[in-house]
């Protein structure tokens, strides 16, 4: 009888190293996957930050931040003009093309307007990758600037 106590005991004990190590197996796979979820959830780009709009002569310049809402073919590099005392939208301009490549997540590759100014009638526009480009409001041709 005490043999076959000892036994049972044994048997509970190595019973009990088995599940304890199950269980860390567990843990370290709930881990893992954790942190594979969020590493997935952080390669998503985060929404571009919002860009203070100028006033030029009573028309109010601003980035338009998700272009494809408002029928362009990219979210990055559309301003639009607005009257400031109607509200009014006078026009919305594409200052440059994103061009895609398929191989690649389709919102990494937008190149979003971080800061308008008005420099001698002429908008200077720089995009989070540090280019530049300048926009002549009243023609409204656009340049690249090498800076």
């Amino acid at each position: 009888m005490k043999k076959l106590s000892s036994t049972i005991r044994d048997l509970c004990l190595t019973l009990s190293i088995v599940l304890s190590a199950v269980l860390a197996c567990v843990a370290v796979a709930h881990a893992e996957e954790s942190n594979r979820l969020q590493e997935e959830i952080s390669k998503k780009r985060i929404a571009p930050a919002k860009v203070a709009p100028v006033n030029v002569d009573g028309i109010r310049y601003e980035v338009i931040p998700f272009g494809k809402d408002r029928g362009f073919e990219q979210d990055s590099g559309i301003i639009r003009s607005v009257k400031i005392s109607t509200g009014e939208e006078l026009w919305t301009l594409k200052i440059f093309d994103v061009h895609k490549d398929v191989d690649v997540e389709e919102d990494k590759q937008e190149d979003y307007i971080v800061k308008l100014k008005i420099v001698k009638g002429k908008m200077h526009i720089k995009t989070e990758r540090g280019k530049y480009f300048e926009l002549d409001l009243k023609s409204k041709e656009i340049k690249p600037v090498k800076k």
